[in-house]
């Protein structure tokens, strides 16, 4: 039904994955990199290829959601409006199978985004990145929480920006910040514009919103660990990229990671062009007093503590951050509520304090 009604390779292809993917539930799959046990019970073997099933099935409309290629095929569909709707129907059927039968293996209740939200009838929230409106947003995994009980870690870390109760959207998965470089840059970017942007450790979300709003733009992905991005690079040494070819670049939540951010803070001042502009965030303890770091720190639990996260290892203050991006040669524009507005935060479910900070080159 869905072919007949949609002639688009990407999500005829993606269904196509949907009625295929675990019809042999020997086959090992992979979700997000992870690959389920091989000793694992058959039962819940079958249960990851449902999960990956479901996955596949949420893509899609999201993916249908935001590239909107239509073809009328029928003459009963007045608008491609409603063909768009019907079409979304029947991909909520089929979401609707595949998460009841995962609920009776696993004995769990998985909560699936409305598709009021997803067809545009009004809602509290908007994602600034895929559009969808909704009641809520998805709250952030208990994973930290639980974590952060294991290693004993304290209470004290204030976060800039994470809305724990408001994380991320049902609809694309955007994170909360995610949402916040969206408005970012359709503020400060034209819909024309002719720019080459990178985004270093990539978000699905962002990156079809870039490419999406941005249809001039040349996208380019980076990453030292992550499969499928066009450029495999170590942040702290990009001499595959030449200097000043850059126009604008997302760096987000990377320099925690790297042994010496400063000099990854520099290589992103040298790729920039003179007249481009980047977004520069880190997670940041409005409590901490300074910057807390230990590129030697190796013991998880000891990670968690002093760093909030198991693969950091280093936690900002606001002003040592800001410190660093003026040492490393930037001017920074300071995207707060006053820059958002009241509205679109209450929309997309930013807290009070949250700022994206935004960075050109200091030429001085």
């Amino acid at each position: 039904m869905l072919c007949r009604l949609v002639r688009y390779n990407f999500l005829d292809f993606e269904v196509h994955v949907v009625e295929s993917a675990c019809k042999d539930s020997q086959n090992t799959v992979s979700i997000e990199g992870f690959c389920p046990d091989e000793n694992l019970d058959s039962d819940r073997y079958y249960a990851f290829g449902l999960i990956f099933k479901v996955t596949q099935v949420q893509r899609c409309i999201c993916a249908f959601k935001l590239q909107g290629e239509l073809e009328l095929l029928n003459t009963e569909y007045a608008t491609a409006d409603d063909l768009y709707k019907e079409s979304l129907t029947l991909l909520y059927e089929i979401l609707d199978e595949k998460i009841e039968e995962l609920e009776r293996i696993l004995h769990c209740t998985i909560v699936k985004p409305p598709l009021s939200g997803v067809i545009g009838e009004k809602g509290k929230k908007k994602c600034a990145c895929c559009g969808s409106v909704f009641d809520e947003y998805v709250p952030l995994s208990p994973y930290y929480k639980e974590q952060a009980k294991k290693n004993h870690v304290s209470d004290d870390f204030r976060s800039e920006m994470v809305n724990k109760l408001q994380y991320s959207c049902p609809v694309c998965g955007a994170a909360d910040r995610e949402r916040a470089y969206a408005i970012c840059m359709k503020k400060e970017l034209a819909k024309d514009a002719c720019l080459r942007v990178l985004d270093i450790a990539p978000s699905m979300a962002l990156g079809n919103f870039i490419c999406r709003t941005f249809p001039n733009v040349e996208y380019r992905t980076a990453d030292l660990f992550m499969p499928g991005v066009d450029y495999k690079i170590d942040i702290m040494h990009m001499d595959i990229i030449p200097d000043g070819s850059i126009d604008f670049f997302i760096c987000s939540h990377v320099l925690e990671h790297v042994s010496d951010d400063m000099q990854a803070m520099f290589e992103l001042r040298r790729i920039l062009s003179a007249e481009g502009k980047g977004i520069l965030v880190v997670p940041i303890d409005l409590n901490a007093e300074g910057i807390d770091e230990d590129p030697s720190c190796s013991d998880e639990g000891e990670r968690w503590r002093r760093f909030y996260q198991n693969d950091h290892i280093r936690r900002y203050s606001r002003r040592g951050f800001l410190n660093r991006i003026h040492r490393a040669g930037f001017n920074v524009k300071e995207c707060d509520r006053e820059y958002f507005g009241r509205e679109v935060m209450k929309k997309n479910g930013l807290i009070d304090t949250s700022c994206v900070y935004l960075v050109s080159k200091n030429e001085e």
